[in-house]
């Protein structure tokens, strides 16, 4: 395993609480971090953008998604890789991660949320439980991020499901 890998895992894991993640999530939606993964990490995981650690790379114009790629590791770690964050506004402008909540019933709703170098969002990526008044009723997600106007911007997502 690659050492950068290895320090990160261990720095996200250190004070995070799992159940105000969960709770985060249950009422909006989302959880963002603050900074957690300092500067120099982070260009250490850009460099491993060229390394052969990955499965497969799926061109995100080939499905519409817009421009850019993103990259599976191999096994074991099933972490996406679109490469590691940069400064907003500094590096790039735009880019922010864009939530879209289907709720039922009702008007779509879209969340924008800007994200700084270093930190982490828990997302879901298809659907979420929402407490309805006939009870939960099940809310589908769609994610995205809006158009990069200007620069380079490079995101990490860690993916917890096979993809394969």
């Amino acid at each position: 395993m690659n050492p950068c890998i290895a320090s990160i895992s261990a720095e996200v894991l250190e004070g995070v609480d799992a159940l105000g993640i969960q709770e985060a999530i249950d009422q909006s939606g989302f959880w963002l971090s603050p900074t957690v993964i300092d500067p120099d990490t982070c260009a250490a995981l850009s460099g491993l953008w060229s390394e052969a650690l990955f499965r497969s790379t799926v061109s995100m114009a080939r499905y519409g998604f817009g421009r850019g790629e993103y990259k599976y590791f191999a096994r074991p770690w099933n972490v996406r890789l679109g490469r590691p964050a940069d400064w907003p506004a500094e590096d790039f402008d735009g880019g922010e991660l864009l939530l879209v909540e289907q709720r039922p019933r009702k008007q779509s709703r879209p969340r924008v949320i800007p994200m700084v170098q270093g930190a982490i969002a828990v997302i879901p990526v298809k659907e979420r439980p929402s407490q309805s008044m006939r009870g939960v009723s099940r809310i589908q997600v769609r994610h995205g991020v809006s158009e990069v106007r200007r620069g380079l911007r490079r995101t990490l997502g860690v993916i917890f499901h096979d993809a394969a």
